[in-house]
Formats: structure tokens, sequence, C-alpha cells
């Protein structure tokens, strides 16, 4: 059974997360390889989440990233950047 995406049907197009459920849930079955062709984004947020945790736990404590205003405007567009390769991809390579 097919989700309901109200961007797909109002554009005809993915919207920037289509498949990030299945590609969660293929995940959580150890599909990798499968996970990333349904949305490659979410292994990166997946990664990125689970190390954070994984650092609190362990050092139990809270870890936050402090950059200078010149690196967090380079993050920030190289996340942009990742944000809509991943949304041409989608559009492009997926049905």
């Amino acid at each position: 059974m097919a989700g309901f995406c109200l961007f797909r049907t109002l554009t005809g197009i993915n919207c920037p997360t289509c498949g990030s459920s299945r590609a969660f849930l293929t995940l959580l079955q150890g599909r990798i390889g499968q996970a990333f062709l349904y949305n490659p984004l979410i292994l990166v947020l997946v990664s990125v989440v689970l190390a954070h945790q994984s650092l609190a736990l362990v050092f139990k404590r809270r870890f936050t990233l402090r950059l200078a205003p010149r690196v967090r405007i380079f993050m920030t567009l190289g996340l942009l950047l990742l944000f809509f390769i991943n949304w041409l991809y989608l559009i492009l390579l997926l049905p």
C-alpha cells in the first residue's frame, strides 16, 4: 500500500522526504542497501542521531556543536546542498 503524500498529490513529484518511512523501517530490518535506495539522506540522519546519543550515553553529558559564524554558514549551505541533491535523486530516480 502506498502512503499518502499531499505534496506528491498536488505536484505530481516526490517530496523531499518521500521514502523516509520505508527507508527507516527497512534500516531497522538491517537492509542498509535497500534503505539507501528508498531515501539516502535517512542514513545520514540516523547516523548523526545514533552518534550523538551514543556519545551522550557514554560520557553522561549533553553535547552541542559550537561553530564560528563562517563555519556555521558553510555547514548550513552544505546541508542544504545535500538536501537538494537527495531531493533530485528522489524526483529523478524513484517512480
